[in-house]
């Protein structure tokens, strides 16, 4: 499992890059910010220091909890799964699911009307 890519950022390069990507995503939002309409003060530093804040409480929160292991087996036929298999009814994992391909294919095919298993219900 490779780990997902982190980065040390100060409370000033947050409020740089959230000026540039919030004037990209709502330039309404952003020249508010920028210019108050109530105090016509540049409230991003405030704002930057909030989001970093919440971004502490993230990854404290993110640490403090052990990452939850992906199953290495299929829940219904128990089979370890298998990567390299991927054929449409194989041992590779099916998408995000904790079965494999050929369990999943197995109860699609099913003709039962009632048909109910560990994948459907």
């Amino acid at each position: 499992m490779t780990a997902e890519p982190t980065v040390t950022i100060t409370v000033h390069q947050l409020e740089t890059a959230l000026r540039g990507w919030l004037a990209h995503v709502d330039y309404d939002i952003h020249k508010n910010f920028e210019c108050g309409e109530e105090t016509g003060e540049d409230t991003y530093p405030a704002e930057a220091a909030t989001v970093f804040e919440h971004l502490q409480g993230v990854t404290a929160a993110a640490t403090e909890q052990p990452a939850v292991e992906a199953a290495a087996a299929c829940g219904k036929c128990k089979q370890p799964f298998d990567p390299a298999d991927t054929r449409f009814d194989g041992h590779a994992r099916h998408g995000l699911t904790d079965y494999c391909r050929r369990c999943v294919d197995a109860c699609h095919d099913n003709e039962i009307a009632d048909h109910r298993c560990v994948i459907c219900a």
